[in-house]
């Protein structure tokens, strides 16, 4: 009995531990960029210039770029709403993990200001009637 609580116990500070490292890589940050098509962007192929453009539909997945290179990839984004900001700048805050961010607030440059038009705890209190 002794022996089966000591690896309980192990098992719970290992578990505890890998939480907190995994959480350790993921940092909360806020890029501005556009959105694009992947294909476009990595592989140099023609662009979709508008979500009308029939050019989208070769796209597999669209990413946001940074001016100087950089481009991140919106895992939590539907591909309906990558295609309705294509070619917008934005700026997006999230999670980064590597070239991956999971984005919780999305604003849109409109003019000179920013415009927030998606925001994940807004809708994930829609989703469970604010509770």
């Amino acid at each position: 009995m002794k022996i089966n609580s000591y690896y309980k116990t192990i098992l719970l500070i290992i578990s505890i531990a890998l939480i907190f490292f995994g959480t350790a890589f993921a940092e909360i940050t806020t890029i501005e960029g556009k959105i694009g098509g992947a294909n476009c962007i990595l592989d140099k192929k023609i662009c979709p210039m508008t979500p009308e453009d029939p050019h989208v539909a070769l796209e597999v997945d669209f990413i946001l770029t940074e001016p100087g290179g950089k481009y991140y990839f919106l895992p939590n984004l539907s591909r309906s709403h990558k295609i309705s900001l294509l070619n917008k700048t934005v700026r997006i805050t999230g999670d980064l993990h590597g070239i991956s961010m999971v984005a919780s607030v999305i604003k849109e440059k409109t003019g000179d200001t920013y415009l927030e038009i998606w925001n994940w705890e807004e809708i994930a209190k829609k989703l469970t009637r604010g509770n």
